[in-house]
């Protein structure tokens, strides 16, 4: 039986998944924000989230790269 809650990601490619979820979440919120009168917060949590998954995709898919390099 796999100890799932131990074992170590699958590598870069699980982060870059991530990434492009939360850049797609940041932007979602960006849009809706545009869309309607909503409060600051929205705006913000949505400017964060999409440079966060943005940054996160970018690291992840260097990572990537210099693995697939190296082999």
């Amino acid at each position: 039986m796999v100890d799932w809650e131990h074992q170590p990601t699958s590598g870069p490619a699980v982060f870059l998944g991530a990434g492009i979820m939360t850049a797609l979440a940041g932007a979602s919120l960006l849009w809706i924000s545009a869309t309607s009168s909503t409060d600051r917060g929205l705006v913000i949590f949505g400017i964060a989230a999409l440079v966060a998954g943005l940054c996160s995709a970018g690291l992840a898919s260097h990572q990537l790269l210099r693995r697939r390099r190296s082999s």
